[in-house]
């Protein structure tokens, strides 16, 4: 690997950084659902399929979103480990059993031979079976916003940068394959964790975990959008409608919850 591969890499992992950052204080101020709205788009594994983008031709990208479609069905048991562990534990034994889930959910599908209609059932299941588990936990937020510590933002940046090095040196070294789990590693949810559970309590936290379950699915609709059409439209013009595809569910969402409100007020 030559000095400019290197410092490619260091503007990409600063890049990303500089991204959620400008996101963060946002997250850190909005109500369980409409953080879980924004928690739940690609801010992450978007600048990751960037950088694939950038290093990879279109077939890498489409093979690289199939494995990522596949592992992302294991943020489900993520999400139901970790809300269902904060309602009475702290931190790390909540988020350590959470990452074990995923790690272990992750693992097994990726030493499964997963075809596309396979990934879109079991996403389906997984998202669906989750909401329903979950549903217990969607009112437990405590009301009232909170300041971040100093260490909030540059926590969460490391952890961003930390993937996007994953994901351009296992594209690198390993293939589609490494590269797409590592893009979608839960970092987002991970930071939310760590940020929020110690200072509003873990069913906050949980509340915010189980409200991002809808937002799952437009997010792998835009992967599966990726992995069909990375080919024919072009890495760049796919990646752009997955975008649109993904911003579009939690902003109908949004708008529907809304509306639901509106007359539950009238």
């Amino acid at each position: 690997m030559t000095d400019t591969f290197w410092l490619s890499l260091a503007v990409k992992m600063f890049a990303s950084g500089a991204l959620v950052m400008s996101v963060a204080l946002v997250v850190a101020r909005t109500g369980p659902f409409a953080g879980a709205m924004i928690a739940t788009l690609p801010l992450s594994a978007g600048p990751a399929y960037v950088f694939i983008g950038l290093d990879h031709g279109a077939e890498f990208v489409a093979q690289t979103a199939l494995v990522s479609l596949s592992v992302n069905a294991a943020v489900a048991p993520f999400i139901v480990v970790y809300a269902a562990m904060a309602q009475r534990f702290g931190l790390l034994a909540s988020l350590g059993a959470a990452l074990a889930a995923w790690a272990l959910s992750a693992a097994l599908i990726l030493h499964s031979a997963w075809t596309f209609p396979i990934c879109i059932v079991a996403t389906l299941l997984a998202f669906s079976l989750g909401m329903v588990m979950t549903r217990r936990y969607l009112g437990g937020a405590v009301a009232g916003r909170f300041t971040a510590r100093w260490w909030d933002l540059p926590l969460r940046t490391l952890l961003v940068m930390g993937v996007t090095l994953a994901v351009v040196l296992g594209g690198k070294l390993l293939g589609p394959r490494a590269a797409g789990m590592a893009a979608l590693m839960p970092v987002i949810l991970t930071s939310l964790a760590i940020m929020l559970h110690p200072r509003q309590g873990g069913r906050t936290a949980a509340a915010v975990f189980a409200n991002g379950l809808p937002g799952m699915f437009g997010f792998a609709a835009a992967l599966a959008f990726l992995h069909l059409a990375a080919v024919p439209l072009g890495r760049w013009a796919a990646m752009a409608l997955a975008l649109v595809i993904s911003v579009s569910w939690n902003a109908t969402l949004i708008l529907l919850r809304h509306r639901v409100l509106l007359r539950a007020a009238k």
